[in-house]
């Protein structure tokens, strides 16, 4: 009967597989966007416990070293921060004290990472001169360092960019052109494909170009303990606010939470709509297996083995289109992956993820999920048709 009707069997198949094959490339993307949120999270924060807020205006400067000069501060960070564009792609300018930089373990820094101490050294070109007169150093690196408008980028970014070292790009801030010279790279923490589109500056030299003088985005502490903390808040101007990092990390995350949520709605929707597909076409199946299944009843099959023997058919029929499906959605889930994170690029910070991969576990849920979902759809259909009269 199924290879008498071979489109109606491809129909069947093409449901089941285009439905798991959307849940698995939505769960992928949803991981992604997880993930996403993981590095831009660690970029700004590293091992930061508490964080100094402030007005529109951001931090006076004044409060960066009051916060120094606080007993149980073990270190205290500025940063300045801003979104702009680089060649039409959306990047988060970041000014950090490369002097203090290190101990915070972000963007690659420190030596809480494997590698560590090579990598602090990434940051030596936004402290002083490059070469500092040194043979085979170029001039303009040393103008620019000197100059403030040196900046770092991930490799990866400065290959898709076409920059080299030593090369001036230009990033648009809020309807401003501002002139960056590529003096080196920054190491990307989880492998070098994960965290791009970030520019690292020295943050003296990208609060002034960003109009922010006397002013930081925010001062990034780490504290003894939580007495250290209330004491220096109880120290801070009024128009400045101590809270914890985590506080700050919760706030960005309920932001991806509602975003993934609808992601997953989405793709229960596509089941949804399988089930019906799967429904309507069972039921025309059956329809079509009148007078054979008449025939079987007469030659004394029950109703319970009918009934079995329909569901078993239904069965492998989803097993096939959820195998389907499964190699599908690991396709269909790089190309949604790169639309989730652009779109949370878009709407919430800088990060992306350039690839992904669903465990074994989703694998075989996915498979589970089709047949499973072609036997419920089945069922009616099914049980109306063990009860055909000999």
């Amino acid at each position: 009967e199924l290879a008498g009707h071979p489109w109606q069997l491809l129909l069947s198949l093409m449901g089941i597989a285009l439905g798991v094959a959307v849940v698995l490339a939505i769960e992928l993307a949803s991981q992604g966007a997880h993930r996403s949120f993981q590095l831009a999270n660690d970029a700004v924060m590293g091992a930061t416990t508490h964080v100094i807020t402030g007005s529109d205006l951001g931090v006076p400067h004044r409060v960066l070293r009051q916060s120094r000069a606080h007993p149980g501060v073990i270190i205290a960070a500025p940063v300045v921060e801003a979104i702009g564009e680089l060649q039409g792609r959306k990047v988060q300018v970041i000014g950090v004290d490369p002097l203090t930089e290190a101990r915070f373990g972000r963007l690659g820094f420190g030596p809480s990472r494997q590698e560590g101490a090579a990598r602090e050294g990434a940051l030596m070109p936004l402290i002083g001169p490059v070469g500092s007169g040194a043979a085979g150093v170029p001039g303009e690196l040393n103008a620019a360092v000197v100059s403030g408008r040196g900046a770092l980028l991930a490799e990866l970014t400065a290959q898709e960019l076409g920059l080299e070292q030593g090369e001036s790009f230009t990033v648009r801030v809020g309807g401003r052109d501002i002139d960056f010279v590529l003096v080196g790279f920054f190491g990307e923490p989880s492998g070098a494909q994960t965290l791009v589109d970030i520019v690292v500056a020295d943050v003296a030299g990208a609060a002034s170009m960003l109009g922010r003088p006397g002013h930081f985005s925010r001062i990034d502490l780490i504290v003894s303990d939580e007495r250290t903390a209330r004491a220096l808040a109880a120290k801070l101007p009024a128009s400045t606010r101590l809270r914890p990092a985590g506080d700050h990390r919760d706030t960005r995350r309920q932001m991806t939470r509602a975003f993934e949520l609808n992601l997953r709605m989405m793709s229960l929707l596509s089941l949804v709509v399988g089930v019906l597909l799967i429904y309507n076409t069972a039921h025309f199946s059956i329809s079509r297996r009148r007078e054979t299944l008449a025939t079987l009843r007469a030659l004394g099959v029950s109703r319970n083995e009918l009934f079995g023997s329909l569901l078993i058919e239904a069965w492998a029929v989803g097993l096939v289109g959820a195998s389907i499906g499964v190699v599908l959605g690991e396709e269909l889930g790089q190309a949604v992956l790169a639309l989730v994170t652009r779109t949370m690029q878009d709407l919430y910070f800088v990060a992306e993820v350039r690839q992904a991969s669903l465990g074994p576990g989703w694998t075989g849920l996915g498979i589970a999920l089709g047949a499973g979902v072609t036997v419920l759809g089945s069922m009616y259909p099914l049980w109306r048709a063990s009860e055909t009269v000999p």
